[in-house]
């Protein structure tokens, strides 16, 4: 028996079950909602009622307690058993994402091999026309080597995609989602999300932190020192809602053409309005100089235009400007 027949025994026979596996794996605020949705509505695509599983996060011991996961866990927790169930009867899109949720926290439950749970979440909807099974959780981008080849390990197909968007854009707007409950109490002000912005950036890349999130530089390291270049596709948000980008999309995943809503927005963050001030958005640029370097040098003039402008900010910052 061979290495990757003797790998393949150690989980779910399922995983190996479509012609290809899929991870989509960041970026947050990178168009991930918007991915999931056009997956999930692929014929040949089977993808589960809960979008963030977060589980492999789980599997490193992970567990974020801010995860929306975590977040209705909490409130189920609080309610009885017999309202829970009742609210996930019917077919409603809340009802399904409700048992989703339940499928989500079960495998969050048990995230050791064979990973049995994970597979029931992942199959639940999986039918014959289906060619491609897969999931997409943001939170994935901050995975170790070893999880990824774990991951990379599960079939003998496995794609993995991943999301970039403007880093200093990506940033920012991870610090306004992450200032939401905030807002729901009180108006955003500049004050505030100042005070957010730095804390986040003296929060450095250890951690579960926006600042971390846009280092997308740790996470191509990580990804490529555990799965072949082969199996790794790197899209940008900025250039990514166009049909023919999302055809390249799809002959990446092994599925056909389907036509796309072409629109950007979904998950609009809250205080888009508030004024960045130069500072803090230097700053920023000058904290994620390394990324702006590393992505030049490795995918050159695929590098959207709107990234120019933070990126002549970081270099500003490097040399002193």
């Amino acid at each position: 028996m061979n290495i990757a027949n003797a790998n393949l025994q150690l989980f779910d026979p399922r995983f190996s079950q479509p012609e290809t596996l899929v991870f989509v794996v960041g970026t947050q605020k990178g168009g991930t909602t918007w991915l999931y949705n056009y997956l999930y509505a692929h014929p040949e695509v089977c993808m589960p009622d809960w979008k963030e599983h977060n589980f492999w996060n789980t599997v490193e011991g992970q567990t974020d307690s801010r995860s929306a996961l975590m977040r209705l866990k909490a409130r189920r927790d609080k309610q009885w058993r017999l309202i829970s169930a009742f609210r996930d009867m019917g077919f409603s899109d809340a009802a399904r994402r409700r048992r989703g949720a339940r499928r989500a926290l079960a495998a969050a439950a048990a995230p050791t091999r064979p990973y049995r749970a994970y597979a029931d979440s992942l199959f639940a909807n999986f039918g014959p026309n289906h060619k491609a099974v897969g999931e997409v959780s943001p939170a994935y981008e901050e995975l170790s080597a070893e999880t990824y080849r774990e991951m990379a390990s599960l079939a003998p197909n496995v794609k993995f995609i991943f999301l970039m968007r403007d880093p200093v854009s990506r940033m920012i707007s991870g610090v306004l989602h992450g200032l939401r409950p905030a807002m729901e109490v009180t108006q955003l002000t500049e004050g505030m999300l100042h005070d957010a912005l730095i804390e986040e950036l003296d929060r450095g890349v250890e951690g579960r932190t926006a600042l971390r999130r846009s280092r997308y530089d740790l996470t191509i390291a990580e990804l490529e020192a555990a799965v072949p270049a082969s199996q790794i596709g790197y899209y940008f948000f900025e250039s990514l809602f166009q049909q023919p980008e999302i055809d390249k999309l799809c002959d990446f995943i092994g599925i056909g053409h389907c036509d796309a809503e072409l629109k950007r927005a979904q998950n609009v963050g809250s205080g888009r309005s508030v004024a960045i001030a130069p500072a803090d958005r230097a700053r920023i640029a000058e904290m994620l100089a390394p990324t702006y370097a590393s992505l030049s040098q490795k995918f050159g003039d695929a590098i959207p235009a709107a990234w120019q402008k933070s990126e002549a900010l970081s270099n500003g910052a490097a040399t002193g400007v």
